[in-house]
């Protein structure tokens, strides 16, 4: 028979683990749906983004002159289907499923790491599945700026420095892009890994 003062000292001791338990476990739950609406909003952002992009692409292909136009049009054709191929990977891999508000703490914590891990993958890809595809068309609409007649030497030249200029600062911003991706990828990780620590050293 367990004596009152015990008795006592148990079931507090038992009722402060719980109040604990349920703030981990709210904790959880807010961490979770927080990270559901910054995914969320920015897919959106993405995908209005490549709305923009198939607009002034058909708006190009519509209007390319000259005898380059088919160059033209064939690398605006191509940058249309990548950016179609990005926004399937996109919801494919960067989805953000809803968060459940009807489990426990252990499912809680797993299905956030599990959200945290498919992002983490994703971003860390990126450059695969998100940047790769556009290369053929950028390559394609490039030559087609190159492929014009011009009046005299001096023009053509102008033309192909900024031609040039373009090409680097494009490349340059893909660089950009895929090191802010990296970053966010080893971020993400991080969040991974100080949820691990304590399971781990329990």
């Amino acid at each position: 028979m367990t004596p009152e003062p015990l008795r006592d000292d148990v079931a507090a001791l038992w009722q402060t683990q719980r109040e604990e338990m349920s703030m981990s476990l709210e904790d959880i739950r807010l961490k979770a749906r927080k990270f559901e609406t910054r995914i969320t909003r920015r897919n959106v952002r993405e995908y209005a983004a490549a709305v923009v992009t198939v607009a002034g692409f058909g708006f190009a292909i519509w209007k390319a002159p000259g005898p380059q136009a088919n160059l033209l049009r064939a690398g605006c054709g191509l940058l249309i289907a990548a950016t179609g191929y990005f926004v399937y990977q996109m919801r494919r891999r960067g989805s953000a499923p809803a968060t459940p508000m009807d489990v426990g703490l252990t499912p809680s914590l797993d299905f956030y790491r599990d959200a945290l891990a498919r992002q983490r993958d994703a971003v860390g890809t990126v450059w695969s599945w998100g940047m790769l595809p556009f290369a053929p068309g950028l390559l394609v609409f490039m030559l087609g700026l190159l492929w014009r007649p011009f009046p005299d030497a001096a023009q053509e030249l102008r033309w192909r420095l900024w031609v040039a200029t373009y090409a680097l600062l494009t490349a340059g911003l893909w660089y950009l892009l895929w090191r802010l991706n990296q970053r966010a990828a080893l971020h993400l990780q991080h969040e991974i890994d100080s949820l691990d620590f304590p399971r781990t050293a329990v």
